[in-house]
């Protein structure tokens, strides 16, 4: 193939011929910055894809490579951009001609007497590289004559290989290598099969799209070297050669065992991967020549493995004597900075250490308590004293790194501070006519909730009870606090809640409420703004279930006064709400309007509505109108999650609706049913572009292995009912270690959510060592198991051998961990006999159960 181009800023110089798949380009002055410059290579209309440019150390030639294969013959066009070159003076074409083999080298010094002799042929393009030619290419002709005995050598068909296996040592043979009218001959004389004398290891190649070797990340990395065999010739290795003509060593075998170092089918020496981040250094020995090379590799940390944790804070107090959990937010990075999502921790990846169990009962990284999926679980000890204090370590196991906390005894709990409710809003700006409920917090000095007693109380005032009244002045437990404001009259007044300590005020939240009159002399009315809504919302009438489907939308009436300042009319004003459209409904819900559809008729457009509302003010009647937009879409995904509870408008606002990002598994049974008696629900949310959920129930469900199971490929898994059910499909679903982990995956459309299954133990129970003999009177023999049975597994293997002996008397006697069971005939003349090999049922402890096992095994 011809391969030639030029590119000038200001004129044409030349065209370069590199080989078959480069272009050079060819400035007529250096280009100052390289890195500016954007290079777009087609053929006609096609784009193909190139290697980032190399410039030579000038800058004024830019070298193009095909990212893969060589360039088909024909035109090209090469534009250049980020230079701001004149129009006209960006682009240039060239010709790109078909490869030609120019001349063929056989580079053997002899031929081997083997069925496999190799051949190298070196072909040699008409740019003077090494061309590709397939030992099956139809262009290709390959002979050899042994002159001596006269006789034809064939070759290996598909192969640069002759079967000299019948050759003579010593013979003459004639090769002769025709690839179209190209040809080369050389005599060569038959000698004893070669092996490997030398290889030379070059470097270790990233895979495509890796920037860095990484223990999980790059597989299969193939290790480039030259090779020569005992006759000096150039030779690829072959499988065969790995432990024989050469043999690989490893620096560190916990990085990169020898074992993983092989030679493929394409005589590619690769590593099939790597252990562990370190640097290794590979060997590559020759016996037959005591000849070795060596490179050395690094590899990396994984991205997303964990690294590094920090802590939200490095100290925490508790009351001394309480036990109430203190969580401490973590964060955990990769080496490389990146934050590693709460649903990819794993407990078992962190140590934790606490160096004084009188402060610290127990410690949790990353617990199962709802919201607190990604914090360090503090339980302080009761015993623990007041001033007393113990420091909470937090390492990552793969790296080292440390995160701490001191964890100190103090003063018993006792109420601090009020303030507005979490999750609750105030507005201080009201009609006359409105009311609006408060609500309140109480929390101790250590930001928990406070703990009720006879002393506390919360006392309500306000400054002026004929603008703002209050529907009652105390609360006397303070863990359930409220009051309902209702503006009178126009004008200020200030509202308190006292936190109060035997009639003493120790804490106080305050809102300062201004009042207007309800009057359109005042104040403008309006309609606030309506989303659009949903066509086939399916409510017939707005009601409580509708408003919590998520698709009504509640309608706000609004008043604004001279000042910018907004008001919520209210709702004992509002006289009728209603639309022009029998299919849009509209309703009261719990002292709030709202506005939802039915199921309204929609072609290809949207439709509209008109929404019109009438205010009773003070001086007159207001009438309001607001179109709002019914959408011709379909309901469509945006966002999938899992969580505890289902999907509705009032558990979006719970505060103890929490993400499910983790599930467990007690045993392998519990694979196809994860519902665990209740223990945990689990729940698809999807919500759509109308904020409704609709589509939940609608979702894909699919599973992935992630460690230690096997054989689910075929399984189904459903989320209903706030369980995860599986289907196993062909029962060949297999849990190989304790905490074994899949994923169930949930999906619509183009978005998706997962969570991670844990079998605590799903490894089904086994026989380790059967009784493969008849016992003879007063002896005994064993069975072993691979893990210890439950009280109903070994009445079930004791029950099996006693009903299967011919004669003979047995007693059973089971070793402390519940894994041994020796069995002794104790008569005294009868040795026990079995008839057939004896099977049982094994349950372990976990509640596993392995069938038909068998515990006599008779040869």
């Amino acid at each position: 193939m011809r391969v030639f181009g030029v590119f000038n800023i200001q004129e044409t110089r030349s065209f370069s011929a590199i080989n078959a798949n480069k272009l050079a380009v060819t400035f007529s002055a250096p280009v100052t910055d390289t890195s500016k410059a954007v290079f777009s290579v087609k053929r006609g209309t096609v784009a193909e894809d190139v290697k980032a440019a190399t410039w030579n150390d000038d800058k004024t030639v830019a070298t193009l490579e095909k990212t893969s294969g060589n360039f088909i013959a024909g035109d090209y066009t090469v534009t250049v951009s980020g230079l701001d070159l004149e129009a006209g003076k960006d682009t240039a074409t060239t010709t790109v001609a078909a490869e030609t083999v120019q001349s063929i080298e056989i580079a053997n010094n002899a031929l081997q007497k083997s069925a496999t002799a190799p051949l190298t042929i070196k072909f040699t393009n008409q740019y003077g590289t090494e061309s590709t030619i397939s030992a099956s290419d139809a262009k290709l002709t390959i002979t050899a004559f042994d002159t001596t005995a006269n006789a034809t050598i064939n070759q290996v068909v598909g192969k640069f290989q002759l079967n000299a296996a019948g050759a003579t040592l010593k013979d003459q043979v004639v090769v002769t290598v025709m690839y179209g009218s190209v040809k080369a001959t050389k005599t060569l004389e038959v000698v004893n099969t070669a092996t490997v004398s030398s290889v030379t290891l070059g470097a270790a190649q990233l895979p495509t799209g890796k920037t860095m070797f990484t223990p999980t990340g790059t597989k299969n990395v193939e290790v480039t070297y030259t090779a020569k065999n005992t006759l000096n010739e150039d030779c690829k290795l072959v499988t065969g050669d790995v432990g024989n003509g050469v043999i690989f060593k490893s620096s560190d075998e916990t990085i990169l065992p020898a074992a993983n170092v092989s030679v493929d089918a394409n005589n590619k020496i690769i590593i099939s991967a790597f252990l562990k981040a370190g640097t290794v250094k590979l060997t590559a020995l020759c016996p037959a020549s005591g000849e070795s090379s060596n490179i050395d590799i690094t590899i990396n940390e994984d991205t997303s493995a964990p690294y590094s944790i920090t802590l939200e804070k490095n100290s925490a107090s508790f009351a001394a004597g309480a036990i109430t959990p203190i969580y401490i937010k973590a964060t955990v990075a990769d080496k490389y900075g990146t934050a590693i999502a709460t649903k990819d921790l794993n407990a078992a990846d962190y140590t934790v250490t606490a160096d004084n169990s009188q402060v610290v009962g127990a410690t949790v990284i990353f617990t199962a308590d709802a919201g607190y999926e990604d914090c360090v679980k503090i339980t302080p000890a009761a015993s623990a004293v007041m001033g007393a204090s113990s420091v909470v370590t937090i390492t990552v196991n793969a790296s080292g790194q440390k995160a701490q906390v001191t964890v100190t005894a103090n003063d018993a709990a006792t109420p601090t501070t009020i303030d507005t409710k979490k999750d609750t809003t105030v507005s201080n700006n009201m009609l006359v006519g409105a009311t609006q409920t408060l609500q309140f917090d109480c929390k101790d000095q250590y930001g928990n909730a406070a703990v009720d007693s006879a002393s506390w109380s919360v006392h309500y005032v306000t400054t002026d009870n004929t603008v703002v009244s209050l529907n009652k002045t105390d609360d006397a437990d303070i863990t359930t606090v409220s009051v309902v404001a209702t503006a009178l009259k126009e004008g200020t007044a200030t509202v308190k809640a006292q936190l109060m300590k035997d009639g003493v005020a120790v804490a106080e939240k305050a809102y300062t409420f201004t009042v207007a009159k309800n009057d359109s002399g005042t104040v403008t009315y309006s309609i606030g703004d309506i989303p659009t809504l949903y066509h086939n919302a399916g409510a017939a009438a707005v009601d409580a279930a509708a408003v919590d489907a998520g698709y009504a939308k509640e309608i706000k009436v609004t008043a604004t006064d001279a000042s910018g300042n907004t008001y919520t009319v209210p709702v004992s004003s509002i006289v009728s709400v209603a639309t022009d459209n029998a299919q849009v409904v509209t309703g009261l819900v719990n002292g709030k309007y709202y506005i939802d559809t039915n199921n309204v008729v929609v072609a290809d457009k949207d439709v509209t509505a008109k929404l019109t509302v009438i205010v009773n003010a003070a001086d007159t009647v207001k009438t309001l109108s607001k179109d709002v937009t019914i959408s011709k879409d379909a309901s469509q995904a945006v966002s999938v999650t899992f969580k505890n509870v289902t999907p509705s408008v009032t558990n979006a606002k719970a505060t103890t609706t929490k993400d499910v990002e983790e599930y467990t598994v007690a045993n392998a049974a519990g694979y196809n049913n994860a519902d665990q008696s209740g223990a945990q629900d689990v729940f698809v949310w999807v919500t759509d572009q109308f904020g409704g959920y609709s589509l939940s129930g609608t979702e894909t469900t699919l599973l992935a292995p992630m460690d230690g199971v096997t054989g689910m490929a075929t399984d189904t898994v459903a989320v209903a009912g706030g369980a995860v059910s599986v289907t196993e499909v062909g029962g060949d679903t297999t849990f190989t270690k304790d905490s074994a982990k899949f994923r169930v995956i949930a999906s619509s459309g183009a978005y998706s959510d997962y969570i991670t299954v844990t079998v605590t133990d799903g490894v089904l129970p086994t026989v380790a060592t059967a009784i493969t003999a008849q016992i003879a009177h007063g002896d005994s023999a064993k069975v072993t198991f691979s893990e210890a049975l439950s009280a109903a597994g070994k009445t079930a293997v004791e029950t099996a051998i006693d009903a299967a002996k011919v004669s003979g008397t047995l007693t059973f006697t089971w070793n402390a961990a519940n894994t041994e069971l020796t069995v002794a005939n104790t008569d005294g003349a009868n040795d026990t006999a079995f008839a057939a090999d004896v099977t049982a049922n094994l349950t372990d402890v976990a509640g596993n159960v392995n069938n038909a096992q068998k515990v006599v095994d008779l040869p």
